[in-house]
């Protein structure tokens, strides 16, 4: 036992010696007046020392092996034991007898504590189990009180108890809880001082708080304020039974713990030399996003840890706001139809393409970069759409059974005017049906069905699904008086096309009729057409002289059968029929006229949209057999045998077709699915109007203006975050080309994420190809051109990422291989590394120095970046690794995998095994160094984790996965605290110039505040013979990114460098150098490399030459006043 009493100084000084135990003592523990101290050891006893040496020791033998832990009960009248040989023992400390033994653990038992009131024991061990065993139920047993009698009688009891002990009476075992969740042996459990909690620790590196009074009695009745707090939490986040929550943030075993005094607070020691302190009604554990249940396919944290992003497979993204540990409302990255796009018209001399949809909106694209610039709601599920020819206003259809025209400035839509033809309908509904409801009579009027405008774009024409046709004049827009629609009566029943000639409007109706309309005065001019079945499309040749029309026969064949009888099949067949226009007259009988088929004589079953080709000389129909869509070519040339073929080649699919338009630069625009597609008129893709299939990947511009998304439909978007709501504002696909022979990707694109300098603008692509893009990012025009693609991959390439630095790129793939590309023009490969199946993640450490890949194979391995040497292989997961990454200090790996797990590893190992292979020598040869024991499982995904990553202070960690979860792990050490590590070094020298070897460990971890941080370096210590007033001491440029201009101190690659320190003082021997707010901890470290020691003459062999570090911080250090780091330069450390 140690006394400062005994000691002359401040220390302590050895007081007194026992050494009755034969073997190790395991635990100690003093009573509280400190007069006695219980031990227990590995001879298989506890023992109770007298401090003053007035009373013998006390002995308790019984136990078979190695006593790990003894404790008092409150009172100090009972001791519990927990030992190697699997029990749990409660012994008398008067009589030295054993009162209980449990044997309810399966293997050897690590510790023990008695509940405050000592109705209770809890214990945990090899088997990972918490176990509560209830004193009192043995009590109700043996002396037949009740439960609550039981408890409070139980001092008084006690010796009733002991006498049948003595007596040799085997006590029946206690009724046991079992408390479940540790994934590894329990080496620490504690009692809270009501005794309403738990706590446990061990080789799974957490603690975990349990609800002591889980499945009793007095469950409902505890008033613990904590208790509650932890209780509600633990409900809301799903915790299996009991559990409350887990702390996490050791790097290895827990081997002891303790409650504050006040209970608010725990403290818990580990073999990773740490001691920490958690608040437990302040911590989470985990902070889950508010998303969608829906796979997430990626995720990412904003450069500042202020935001966070997740890509679902339904084709959206979201981005959250973080402020401390609150997470604000999400923004929705979203754009395009949700279903059944149906109808497209072009505005703006083709710049603006509007798409409406069955899911009543219509959106506005913008043409030269493929993105959406607005969205009108609420416009009918029919599609209604249609454009004015002067290209300001367009025209939509409504909830509310109405017309309603817009107009589009720049990006903004303004309603211009409400076409609303139902109050003369109403007020004629309500003379027919005086007793109907309001709301019976709004069901009852015809929805808008058609509508167009007139060639000046001043007269509106509207059709109806009752067969009225209503006009009009927006000219009148501007006067004092209601705008007043006048009818066209005539048709009688739904009017399915409104299109116009120069001196016409043409209407097409299921009435089987179409007729045209004067639009000098509104009246039918001549005879109806006459057609056999419903007219469903109409279109007008471009120069007004002739009508194509399209009627459908819809019937059902009744077949018979001997098995089956009678059976009812639904037929259709499409008639189409050209039409002349001929000066003032319209020839009633038709030019031309055909069923519908394709080339091989199958029989067209729908038509969704007709339309002449630019130069009037055919008809583009699209069209349906089956479930497959068809856009077919008809030859209207008098002298042409009148065919209808495929306008494209035969058997190339272009994706569903459910309308196709001409643009006014004659590409064609087909519409179907979510979006619409334009075309040349040979079939080349141009451009896509779409939303994302499913969103791949989300990252974030350095700068945090923009995030790109990439998705299975083979493009990138870029998106501007700081609007208020996310836009689009441009998209990277597969027709854009650079003129040189590149094109973008064909297939899904896998992944796509920022260059890390914002100046440089560049996003890098990841494709199912086999090939990697760079695009450069015009963030001023929003545009993107595509300037290099990384091919040489066989299969897919799964991920690609810049470098810390920017100036090398990681490409990983599917052919089980991983490639280093250094960014020249072009860009070069350095490097090749394998692994035994594909790969399906990668990674730069933070300062460039190594790659870690994830496969197929469940193996994380680390290279080196300069020569591709392998280094060390984590091996741990039992399935797929799937993302991977380094805390910013290089200390810690995060590796998430398939079997729904993400864990945190030690890199300890990857530093000595670099330092320890020579660089480029034998690479061929080397094998990587395996680790199989991580130092954290983060364990609450329900299916596979897709991403994880760390947050730029080192304070959280980010996991996502298909289970639709994005969590937040806000341990707040998940990285050491440790500010620099110079251990045990290789020195390189050259002459007598010596710098700090490029493998040597420097660390800095990334939570320091550096903007008020002074450096100050200085040679100290003897100067060796014969080189007084020969040595100097400086910065050079040794590779590491820093460069030294005038008294600036610059960092960062070629061209991009930013300032992170300026010199204030220097000589030959020392250097004060004060870091800026651009300073980060990669470029402290940096600047620790650089430092070089130079002498005009041979150091002496042997000999080594001290320069102290110096490190004073601001206020905002994280209480880091000031620290000193001493490094030998020289032949041997």
């Amino acid at each position: 036992m140690w006394s400062r009493e005994a000691s002359t100084d401040d220390a302590y000084a050895i007081g007194q010696t026992w050494s009755d135990h034969a073997d190790v003592v395991t635990s100690l523990c003093f009573t509280r007046d400190g007069q006695q101290l219980l031990s227990s050891s590995e001879d298989a006893t506890a023992r109770i020392f007298d401090l003053k040496g007035e009373a013998p020791v006390r002995i308790f033998r019984g136990h078979f092996d190695a006593v790990w832990h003894a404790g008092f009960s409150a009172d100090e009248a009972l001791i519990v034991t927990a030992s190697e040989d699997a029990t749990v023992r409660v012994w008398s400390v008067i009589t030295e007898t054993e009162i209980f033994r449990f044997t309810g653990h399966d293997g050897p038992v690590f510790a023990a504590d008695f509940a405050p009131d000592t109705s209770c024991i809890v214990s945990g061990g090899e088997d990972r189990r918490v176990l509560v065993w209830d004193l009192d139920d043995t009590v109700l047993t043996v002396l037949g009180e009740d439960r609550a009698e039981a408890r409070r009688t139980f001092r008084a009891n006690r010796v009733e108890l002991v006498r049948r002990a003595l007596a040799g009476e085997t006590l029946p075992q206690p009724r046991v809880r079992e408390f479940l969740g540790h994934t590894g042996q329990i080496r620490t459990v504690r009692f809270s001082h009501d005794g309403e909690l738990l706590l446990s620790g061990g080789d799974d590196h957490t603690l975990k708080v349990w609800d002591a009074l889980w499945e009793t009695d007095e469950a409902a009745q505890a008033q613990s304020a904590l208790r509650k707090q932890l209780l509600t939490r633990a409900e809301m986040t799903d915790l299996p039974n009991g559990l409350l929550v887990t702390l996490r943030g050791h790097g290895s075993l827990v081997s002891s713990s303790a409650w504050s005094g006040d209970g608010k607070t725990v403290v818990s020691g580990s073999f990773d030399t740490t001691v920490r302190t958690w608040q437990l009604a302040t911590y989470a554990e985990i902070q889950t996003m508010a998303g969608p249940l829906r796979p997430v396919l990626g995720a990412a944290l904003s450069p500042q840890g202020t935001h966070v992003a997740a890509a679902y497979d339904d084709g959206t993204a979201r981005i959250w706001t973080r402020n401390g540990e609150q997470v604000a409302e999400f923004k929705t990255l979203r754009e395009g139809h949700e279903f059944m796009a149906s109808h497209a018209a072009f505005l703006s001399e083709g710049n603006r393409l509007l798409t409406a949809a069955g899911d009543s909106t219509v959106r506005i694209w913008d043409t030269q970069r493929g993105t959406q610039l607005a969205t009108v709601l609420g416009t009918g599920q029919r599609g209604v759409l249609a454009a004015s020819p002067q290209g300001e206003r367009f025209l939509t259809g409504s909830q509310r059974k109405i017309a309603v025209v817009h107009k589009l400035d720049g990006n903004q839509v303004t309603e211009v005017a409400r076409l609303d033809h139902t109050r003369k309908l109403l007020a004629e509904l309500k003379k027919s049906f005086p007793e109907a409801t309001e709301k019976n009579l709004l069901a009852r009027l015809p929805a808008v069905a058609s509508a167009g405008f007139a060639p000046q774009g001043n007269l509106v024409v509207v059709g109806d699904t009752e067969g009225g046709c209503w006009v009009w004049d927006l000219s009148q827009l501007n006067k004092e008086r209601a705008l007043e629609p006048q009818r066209l009566v005539g048709h009688g029943a739904t009017v399915n096309a409104v299109r116009f000639t120069d001196k016409y409007a043409v209407t097409a109706s299921a009435d089987r009729t179409v007729a045209l309309w004067n639009l000098a005065n509104l009246k039918e001019v001549g005879q109806r057409l006459q057609h056999d079945y419903p007219v469903t499309h109409l279109a007008v040749a471009p120069d007004g002289d002739y009508l194509m029309t399209a009627s459908v026969l819809r019937t059902q064949v009744i077949t018979r059968d001997d098995n089956a009888g009678e059976r009812a099949t639904r037929v259709s067949r499409v008639y189409l029929k050209l039409w002349e226009i001929s000066g003032d007259q319209v020839v009633s009988k038709p030019v031309q006229a055909l069923e519908l088929t394709l080339a091989d004589g199958q029989a067209v079953e729908r038509v969704h949209s007709l339309a002449f080709t630019p130069d009037g000389q055919s008809a583009m129909i699209a069209c349906s057999v089956g479930i497959r869509d068809h856009l077919l070519r008809w030859d209207l040339r008098p002298q042409a045998p009148q065919a209808i073929d495929s306008f494209w080649k035969v058997g190339t699919y272009r994706g569903p077709v459910t309308s196709a338009i001409f643009s006014p630069q004659k590409n064609i625009v087909t519409v179907g699915g979510r979006g619409a597609r334009l075309w040349t008129q040979a079939g080349e893709g141009l451009r896509t109007f779409r939303p994302h299939r499913e969103v791949t990947s989300i990252a974030f511009s350095p700068d945090e203006r923009f995030v790109v998304t990439s998705s299975s439909d083979g493009s990138a978007k870029v998106w501007s975050f700081a609007d208020s709501q996310p836009t689009a504002v441009c998209k990277l696909e597969q027709f854009q080309a650079d003129g040189q022979g590149l094109q973008g990707h064909v297939g899904p694109v896998n992944q796509a994420v920022f260059h890390p300098r914002a100046e440089q603008d560049l996003i890098l692509t990841a494709g199912q190809d086999g090939s990697a893009k760079l695009w450069k990012f015009d963030r001023d025009n929003r545009t993107a051109s595509l300037t290099a693609s990384l091919e040489g991959h066989k299969s897919a390439v799964t991920s690609a990422v810049f470098s810390r630095q920017g100036d090398r790129v990681l490409t990983v793939s599917q052919d089980k291989t991983a490639r280093i590309w250094q960014l020249t023009q072009p860009p070069k490969l350095l490097q090749s590394l394998s692994h035994d199946s594909p790969v399906l993640c990668g990674n730069f450490s933070p300062d460039g120095q190594w790659v870690v890949t994830g496969s197929e194979d469940r193996q994380t391995r680390v290279w080196r970046v300069v020569d591709g040497m392998p280094l060390v292989q984590f091996s741990g997961h039992s399935s797929s690794v799937t993302a991977v990454a380094f805390s910013n200090d290089r200390q810690r790996l995060l590796t998430a995998s398939r079997d729904h797990l993400a864990k945190l590893w030690d890199t300890k190992l990857v530093w000595e095994t670099a330092r320890s292979r020579p660089v480029g020598e034998g690479v061929a040869e080397a094998t990587f160094v395996d680790v199989r024991q991580d130092i954290l499982k983060l364990d609450a995904h329900d299916d596979d984790v897709v991403s994880a990553d760390f947050s730029s202070d080192g304070r959280a960690i980010l996991t996502a996965g298909m289970d639709g979860r994005v969590h937040l792990w806000l341990s707040q050490d998940v990285t050491p605290a440790l500010l620099l590590s110079l251990g045990v070094q290789n020195y390189m020298q050259s002459g007598a110039t010596i710098a700090i070897d490029p493998m040597a460990m420097v660390r800095v971890p990334n939570t320091i505040d550096l903007a008020q941080c002074v450096v100050t370096c200085q040679l100290s210590g003897p100067v060796p013979m014969g080189l007084e007033g020969k040595e100097v001491l400086g910065l050079e440029d040794t590779g590491n990114g820093i460069q030294i201009s005038e008294n600036r101190v610059l960092f960062g690659p070629e061209g991009a460098q930013v300032l992170i320190g300026e010199v204030q003082e220097a000589d030959s021997r020392r250097m004060v150098i004060s870091m800026t707010e651009d300073a980060n901890s990669l470029a402290l470290e940096a600047l620790i490399r650089s430092c070089v020691y130079h002498a005009d003459g041979e150091l002496p062999s042997g000999a080594s030459r001290e320069v102290e570090f110096q490190f004073n911080f601001g206020e905002n250090a994280m209480g880091h006043q000031a620290t000193t780091k001493t490094i030998r330069f020289g032949t041997s450390p």
